[in-house]
């Protein structure tokens, strides 16, 4: 059993860098997603520059989305291993939960140029359930243990209760954005998740 917590804060008010946000997910924290899956989401909104008929430019706003990082983190990991063939090979079912939120949603206010030049502060908005909530993983994968490097070889099989497979629609152009995490996966990694 594993129990894992962490928060980051940038220095004298600064943002905290985008590399250095906290995302969960892959082989050693939450299994059953992808690496970096889980983190807040949030609308993007951002200058899209075009040409018109005429060849002028013209600039207007645009909605997309942008996965942020969180400052704040929990995890929390349950495995029984089975032996099957003495210290070599064993099964192992798992539970898996934690999420990565933003608690500090100032540090991630963007000034945003209108087309008169001037800056407009636009808070941050997130996607409805990337950023409250629990995300979990529930599966069960083969251990066997590499001689050489004294590391187990996984093969992982895991569902996914709480995941996001929903459309949302940008607020400023309505534009649709669909997050579909996967169900389940099978995948397969060496070292021990704990």
């Amino acid at each position: 059993m594993r129990f894992m917590g962490a928060f980051v804060h940038g220095f004298s008010g600064t943002s905290v860098p985008y590399y250095q946000r906290l995302f969960l997910g892959g082989d050693f924290d939450i299994r059953g997603f992808d690496f970096r899956e889980i983190t807040p989401i949030a609308f993007l909104v951002h200058n899209i520059t075009t040409t018109d008929a005429s060849g002028n430019s013209v600039t207007k706003l645009g909605d997309d989305v942008v996965y942020v990082g969180g400052d704040t983190q929990a995890v929390f990991n349950l495995e029984y291993r089975i032996p099957l063939v003495g210290q070599f090979v064993a099964l192992a079912p798992f539970f898996d939960a934690g999420n990565s939120w933003v608690i500090k949603k100032g540090q991630l206010t963007r000034q945003i140029a209108n087309s008169d030049g001037t800056f407009t502060a636009v808070p941050v908005q997130f996607l409805p359930g990337t950023n409250a909530g629990i995300r979990s993983s529930t599966g069960v994968e083969l251990q066997i243990l590499l001689p050489v490097i004294r590391a187990p070889f996984r093969i992982i099989y895991a569902q996914n209760p709480n995941r996001i497979h929903n459309t949302f629609f940008g607020p400023l152009t309505g534009a649709p954005f669909t997050i579909n995490e996967p169900a389940h996966q099978f995948k397969f990694t060496i070292g021990r998740t704990f």
